[in-house]
């Protein structure tokens, strides 16, 4: 006996009761759900952020970018700066204008930013909620943004 025969007796459905196709030129009727989004990252060693603000900009909406990183921003202290288009800055940097990280993200991700944290001017964290909604199994993007030290 093969195996197909030992599974026993397959019922089939009358599918006449299930609604075809209309026959009467109406169009099905389809929901319109949504894809879910990539999230699209760049970085970029910018040598000195100082008057290249809307060049990043610029490179994010060709690119199309949701989050860019940039190093060596050559900034002091850290804060956050909003910018053309509803971009927003948000950088770490030293007592002096050295070194320096940063983020630049669209004003829909700045939304979902859940923690900021400011390590170092080599070092900067933020925490990106995925899910509008509160669920036991939230999903984050965890992003970090750092400067290696020049070696030699």
């Amino acid at each position: 006996m093969s195996q197909l025969q030992s599974l026993g007796t397959i019922h089939r459905t009358d599918l006449s009761a299930c609604p075809g196709p209309p026959t009467n030129g109406q169009r099905l009727r389809t929901t319109n759900q949504k894809k879910p989004r990539e999230m699209r990252l760049g970085i970029l060693n910018i040598l000195s952020l100082n008057k290249k603000e809307e060049e990043c900009i610029d490179i994010m909406i060709q690119k199309k970018l949701d989050i860019f990183g940039i190093s060596e921003t050559k900034r002091k202290e850290h804060g956050t700066e909003e910018l053309r288009g509803g971009y927003h800055l948000i950088w770490s940097g030293g007592e002096k204008k050295r070194n320096g990280v940063g983020l630049i993200v669209t004003n829909e991700n700045k939304e979902k930013i859940t923690e900021v944290l400011y390590i170092s001017d080599r070092l900067l964290k933020v925490n990106i909620k995925l899910s509008p909604w509160k669920t036991p199994n939230e999903k984050f993007v965890k992003h970090y943004t750092g400067l290696r030290p020049k070696l030699g």
